[in-house]
């Protein structure tokens, strides 16, 4: 079987042809995205800070809300919950979910933190606060991304197909196909929503795209490869994934699965 998670090159080599936060309006600064039609805006990393990460953490999602940093982790029988507080990065709660489940994407909406699973079907829910299990609900197909606007869920499942989700139901309202120049964009992974532009990382790229919400089309995209140079005596380290937008500051954290850092950062049009 293929470990999708794990760092197998042959996955690559197979796809190689292909492969959050909306409730925070006005924040964006320079982090919007100027939209031009038929244009694909290329960034550049500013590099504001970097944070320690544990190899540990095999990431899966990165989410801030309330002054607090969650973060997801994956593998079976190694799938945490974790909580930090944004000012010192302290560890506030380690939470292990059930030994049979694969963590996924995480996403807030309503102090409701929502977990994805990758195989098992199932999304795990908590109390934001506390990290008390709540609700279960299921879905069709893989887990892989999830973030949110004002009032609906969307996730991914390694396709080009973003999926809206209803979240007292979990059904889906509608799907988005992300294309770029009319071509899908697959492995969508982990997903963070700011207004109406979709960050979302893809899977076995050290690439980032931006697309508009409204039309599935991609606007920017945001090669973070550099940020590998930053890495040093880190052997563990695999995929770049998890991205989380600071309505704050309109700052990201982004980092990787097994990576010894995590980096705050801005995107910059070139």
């Amino acid at each position: 079987m293929i470990y999708r998670h794990g760092i197998l090159v042959l996955l690559m080599a197979l796809t190689i042809v292909s492969c959050g936060r909306s409730n925070a309006p006005n924040t964006q600064a320079d982090q919007s995205v100027p939209i031009a039609k038929d244009k694909i805006v290329q960034y550049k990393l500013q590099i504001l800070d970097t944070l320690p990460h544990s190899t540990d953490s095999y990431t899966q999602g990165l989410e801030i809300a309330n002054g607090k940093l969650y973060e997801g982790t994956g593998l079976e029988g190694h799938s945490k919950l974790l909580r930090y507080d944004l000012k010192t990065m302290k560890i506030e709660k380690d939470v292990s979910i059930g030994a049979n489940y694969f963590g996924e994407g995480i996403t807030i909406l309503n102090n409701r933190l929502y977990q994805l699973t990758w195989l098992n079907q199932t999304c795990l829910t908590y109390n934001s606060q506390t990290l008390q299990p709540l609700d279960t609900y299921k879905y069709m197909g893989e887990g892989w991304g999830i973030t949110h606007d004002d009032s609906l869920l969307y996730t991914s499942d390694g396709s080009a197909s973003i999926k809206v989700i209803e979240p007292a139901t979990f059904a889906t309202v509608r799907t988005i196909r992300i294309t770029k120049d009319n071509n899908p964009v697959r492995f969508l992974n982990e997903l963070e929503l700011i207004d109406t532009l979709l960050y979302a990382n893809v899977y076995m790229q050290d690439l980032i795209i931006v697309a508009d919400i409204r039309t599935g089309k991609v606007v920017g995209e945001i090669d973070i490869s550099e940020l590998r140079y930053q890495l040093v005596d880190n052997p563990e380290q695999e995929v770049s994934n998890g991205i989380a937008f600071n309505s704050v500051s309109s700052n990201f954290y982004i980092t990787g699965k097994r990576w010894n850092k995590m980096f705050v950062v801005r995107f910059l049009p070139q």
